[in-house]
């Protein structure tokens, strides 16, 4: 088994995740459930790798919780860079004798991509299997890739919450300051500040609901009178999209901020990630057109951080989402470092909650467009199986006009060979007429159960022959097999060209015998129709290419071009025809 280069350091960082063994976590279990819908497969998983196995914090589709990382495909994820996908495991040696391959849940298809966190050390992967062999479409693999970012920034979010408690519990036994339990009740509501918003963002994907609860909870630990989070336009105006305002206050939830100074303070500063603290904002040194925006809504101090998104994979830059502000309206304020932090990290978090529900809009509208495609596709199917099943009505019962006009041409016909081509010619439209008769009665178009077909066939040839009951007993062992309409109608013409020459030449001077029919399908996908008598037999000079028998030169032409099969004569006690061929699939 192939280890990364730097196996060492990657298992000393994947244990200080403190993550291995956790309980589930419904926002590990959505992104996993949300990779499912995307790729539209079954199974989905956000794998861990250790040193000796791959441990699942989330699993849709399967029930085991790890499995040993020799038999791990996130094995072979960690050592890519991108996304590894395998359209056909048992095309792949390396997969092809795999036990979730050749057992449960037989995996044919695999696509992950390895959790690589900001040292580049890959953790484990979040992939996709399927039963079948496929592949995934751009989007498909896009919205994969996006899904793994999200699962690494919960990632270090677990970690960062595991160093906090950590310091937290340091500074209140070592800290040597006058005042220590003060800086542990500060360290203890900061903690408990970010584990609010860490566990809001944890359960649940609706970001409006994370925003309201953010700064809700940040206007009552930093005792201010407003906190609002605002999101800028494409033209960098913008609105306020999260507000918690003091009672008295200017309310500003819902309004647009349409300011040009504003904006050039925007992108000289805030597009860089730069934060701010305003305890006088006239003495700032602010542009009077700012301040002027900021009297508007009764602000006096302030602390301002950017909230920024990375753009792409191909582009690691960042974008400007917006701003997470806290505003005192009621008099100046002198802060403190600590608290322009808190504002700080929490836009991290915001900022994983904004690109978490980004992706899980892009899903739904890509699945409301899948739904949508699925609903045309079935109505465009349903109106064409109305048609087909119209056109194989209409088809069926033109073929019975034409026996019926052979049958009036019949009754004023004296030449006993002309009435036998004519009946022959009848029992040959109606193999292929009632072909078209099941095609439109029965609810799968397209699709005909063999055996069904042959009973009703070989019962109609007995009954046209006028066969006195008893005479010739019919022994029939058929499975149940489907073919398209182009191999039922050759296997019905086949059928009732044999079953016509047995009744015609194989029993002569009304002697009794037996004629047996067999259709098996073995495991190969081949078919093999078993066709005989045990009447006088078969001279033993026929030779297909030269036979003059219209009967035996179109089974001969039938089984060879049009089921593209073989035919072979067995002569013992009767005669019996033995045809083979491959079943074709139903769009063939």
């Amino acid at each position: 088994m192939l280890l990364p280069n730097n196996e060492r350091q990657r298992l000393k960082l994947l244990n200080q995740y403190q993550i291995l063994n956790t309980p589930p976590e419904t926002v590990f279990d959505e992104i996993a459930q949300l990779a499912a819908d995307i790729c539209d497969t079954p199974i989905a998983l956000i794998g861990l790798v250790d040193e000796t196995r791959e441990w699942f914090k989330s699993k849709i589709g399967i029930n085991i919780s790890e499995i040993p990382r020799n038999l791990a495909f996130a094995s072979h994820s960690i050592l890519e860079r991108e996304i590894l996908i395998i359209p056909d495991t048992l095309q792949d040696e390396r997969f092809v004798n795999h036990p979730l391959v050749i057992s449960h849940p037989h995996c044919r298809f695999y696509a992950g991509v390895p959790l690589i966190n900001a040292q580049g050390f890959a953790l484990g992967s979040l992939c996709v299997m399927d039963i079948i062999p496929r592949t995934l479409s751009v989007t498909q693999t896009k919205g994969l890739k996006g899904l793994a970012k999200q699962v690494i920034r919960l990632l270090d979010l677990h970690q960062h919450k595991f160093i906090e408690n950590s310091q937290c519990n340091y500074h209140l036994l070592f800290t040597h300051h006058p005042s220590p339990m003060w800086i542990y009740d500060c360290q203890a509501e900061r903690e408990k500040l970010m584990r609010k918003v860490s566990e809001r963002i944890h359960q649940s994907l609706h970001l409006q609901d994370i925003l309201n609860a953010t700064v809700e909870e940040v206007r009552d630990l930093l005792q201010v009178d407003r906190v609002i989070v605002y999101q800028f336009y494409p033209d960098m105006s913008g609105k306020i999209m999260a507000e918690s305002v003091l009672s008295g206050w200017t309310v500003t939830l819902g309004k647009d901020i349409q300011d040009n100074c504003f904006q050039e303070e925007v992108v000289s500063n805030y597009y860089q990630g730069h934060k701010r603290a305003i305890s006088n904002i006239y003495q700032a040194s602010l542009a009077d057109c700012h301040i002027q925006l900021l009297e508007r809504f009764e602000v006096k101090a302030n602390l301002v951080v950017p909230i920024l998104l990375e753009v792409n994979e191909e582009n690691r830059g960042s974008s400007l989402w917006g701003l997470l502000i806290a505003h005192q309206c009621s008099h100046f304020r002198e802060w403190e470092e600590n608290q322009l932090d808190l504002l700080d990290q929490l836009r991290i978090q915001i900022a994983i909650a904004i690109q978490q529900s980004n992706i899980l809009q892009q899903a739904k509208s890509e699945l409301e467009q899948r739904e949508q495609a699925e609903i045309k596709l079935r109505s465009a199917l349903a109106e064409k199986e109305i048609l087909l099943k119209e056109v194989h009505h209409r088809v069926k019962n033109n073929l019975q006009i034409v026996s019926s006009l052979l049958h009036l041409q019949a009754q004023i016909i004296q030449d006993p060979q002309i009435l036998k081509a004519i009946q022959d010619s009848q029992n040959r439209i109606e193999s292929i007429s009632l072909i078209h008769k099941n095609l439109y009665t029965n609810p799968s178009i397209g699709k005909i159960d063999i055996a069904e077909y042959i009973n009703n066939l070989v019962t109609g040839i007995l009954i046209s022959y006028q066969i006195t009951p008893g005479q010739i007993s019919l022994q029939t062992d058929i499975d149940s097999v489907v073919l398209n309409v182009d191999q039922a109608i050759a296997c019905g013409l086949i059928i009732n060209e044999l079953i016509s020459n047995a009744l015609k030449h194989a029993f002569p001077n009304n002697q009794t015998g037996e004629i047996s029919i067999s259709l098996h399908n073995n495991k190969n996908y081949d078919i093999e129709i078993r066709i005989g008598d045990n009447g006088i037999g078969l001279a033993d000079n026929i030779d297909w290419g030269t036979t003059t028998s219209l009967g035996l030169s179109l089974v001969y032409d039938l089984v060879t071009e049009q089921l593209e099969g073989s035919v072979t004569i067995e002569r013992n006690q009767g005669t019996i025809f033995n045809i083979q061929f491959s079943q074709f699939t139903l769009h063939e």
